[in-house]
C-alpha cells in the first residue's frame, strides 16, 4: 500500500473528531468511521482532551484504504522513508502514512486502530523530542513525590514490576511505552 505521494498532508474528514492529549501534547483524530471513532474514545478515555475551547498541536486524518486487506498474523516493523520538505512516509503491512515536516500533521491510509496508533507513537516520540524529552518503551512506577522508569527488552519483567508495584500500593504511572519530558530547570 503507498501512501499519498504529493508532499504534506492534505485536508481531509473532519467527521468522527476525537481530541486526546497525552504527556501535554493535544491531538485531533478525525476519520469517517464513526464505530472506530467510538472504539478510540474508549481507548483513549483517560486522555480525552475537551471538543472545543483549547487548540490542538497535531492533526491526524485516517482515510478508509480503496482496497481493504486483512491485517497481517504477525505484525513487522513499519517502514520510515524520508520524503520532500522533510515529510516522513510510514508503512505497514496494510496502512500508510504521510507526515508533514514538522510532525503536526499525518493523513493515514488504513483501517483499524493500529494504524493510527502506530502514526501517533511516531508523531508523540517527535514531539517530545521538540521538548528534549523521549518516548521509552518501559514502566514508570511512583511512590510519593518520587518515581522511577524501568526500561528492557520485551519479556523482561516490566509489567510483572508494574503489577507487583500496584499490588503493594504503588502507583503504575505508565506501562509499556512512558513520556519523559524536562520541566522547569530540566
Amino acid at each position: 500500500m503507498r501512501a499519498v505521494s504529493g508532499g504534506g498532508p492534505s485536508s481531509g474528514p473532519r467527521d468522527a473528531a476525537l481530541r486526546v492529549t497525552l504527556a501535554g501534547w493535544t491531538v485531533a483524530l478525525e476519520m469517517e468511521d464513526g464505530a472506530l471513532a467510538a472504539t478510540l474514545g474508549r481507548v483513549f478515555s483517560a486522555f480525552l482532551a475537551p471538543a472545543a475551547g483549547t487548540s490542538s498541536d497535531a492533526r491526524l486524518v485516517l482515510r478508509a484504504p480503496s482496497i481493504s486487506r486483512p491485517p497481517p498474523a504477525v505484525r513487522e516493523l513499519p517502514r520510515l522513508e524520508p520524503g520532500a520538505s522533510g515529510t516522513l512516509r510510514v508503512e505497514g503491512e496494510d496502512y500508510a502514512a504521510v507526515l508533514s515536516g514538522d510532525r503536526t500533521h499525518a493523513d493515514v491510509t488504513g483501517a483499524g486502530r493500529f494504524p493510527v496508533e502506530t502514526v501517533l507513537k511516531v508523531m508523540l516520540a517527535s514531539a517530545l523530542a521538540k521538548r528534549g524529552g523521549l518516548l521509552i518503551h518501559g514502566v514508570g512506577l511512583a511512590l510519593g513525590e518520587r518515581a522511577a522508569l524501568f526500561v528492557g527488552a520485551s519479556g523482561a519483567g516490566k509489567s510483572t514490576l508494574g503489577g507487583l508495584w500496584h499490588d503493594a500500593g504503588g502507583m503504575v504511572l505508565a506501562d509499556e511505552l512512558v513520556a519523559v519530558w524536562p520541566e522547569g530547570g530540566g
